[in-house]
């Protein structure tokens, strides 16, 4: 009674259809040239002082943003996060922790579309002491209609798929 119950509960927690079933996977795939650009900036410093190390990272992403111009970009597609300031600290020889000084940092993220102009902002943001530079994202403004024509083409696959399936089992 114990196995005739167990196997009773196994068929009832299955996905499966209680009738004949084929699954498939479609699959589908485009090809898209990218026309924006992302790319995240580090801006970091070490001072003496906490507001002379928050002032270098704020002079130099002044700059950075006083330069955008030449590139056609538009300060509204610059984020920046909040400015952290913290202390910094190494370990002398005799493991006492002893303060070097003050590090702030900032994180940018610039979206552009003139992909050409990519290499040319680059060496700009090392120029005026962009201390790094992060993930380089290439995107497509057609982003949610390209995902909706590849799932398209993935349930077409896949219907494609099944029917040449069934007709072999003979089944429809």
């Amino acid at each position: 009674i114990t196995l005739l119950v167990v196997s009773l509960f196994a068929n009832a927690n299955t996905p499966l259809p209680d009738n004949r079933h084929i699954s498939i996977i479609g699959k589908a795939q485009l090809k898209a040239k990218p026309d924006i650009v992302v790319v995240s900036l580090e801006v970091d410093s070490l001072k003496s002082k906490s507001s002379q190390a928050k002032k270098d990272v704020d002079d130099r992403i002044n700059n950075f943003l006083d330069g955008l111009s030449k590139f056609n970009i538009d300060e509204n597609n610059v984020s920046a996060s909040n400015i952290s300031t913290r202390p910094s600290y190494h370990y002398s020889e005799n493991g006492k922790e002893v303060l070097d000084g003050y590090r702030a940092s900032r994180s940018l993220k610039v979206t552009f579309g003139d992909i050409d102009k990519l290499s040319g902002l680059m060496d700009f943001a090392l120029k005026v002491k962009i201390d790094q530079i992060g993930n380089v994202e290439f995107k497509s403004s057609k982003d949610e209609s390209l995902k909706q024509e590849v799932l398209a083409l993935a349930v077409k696959n896949a219907k494609q798929q099944g029917k040449l399936l069934a007709n072999a089992f003979g089944a429809k």
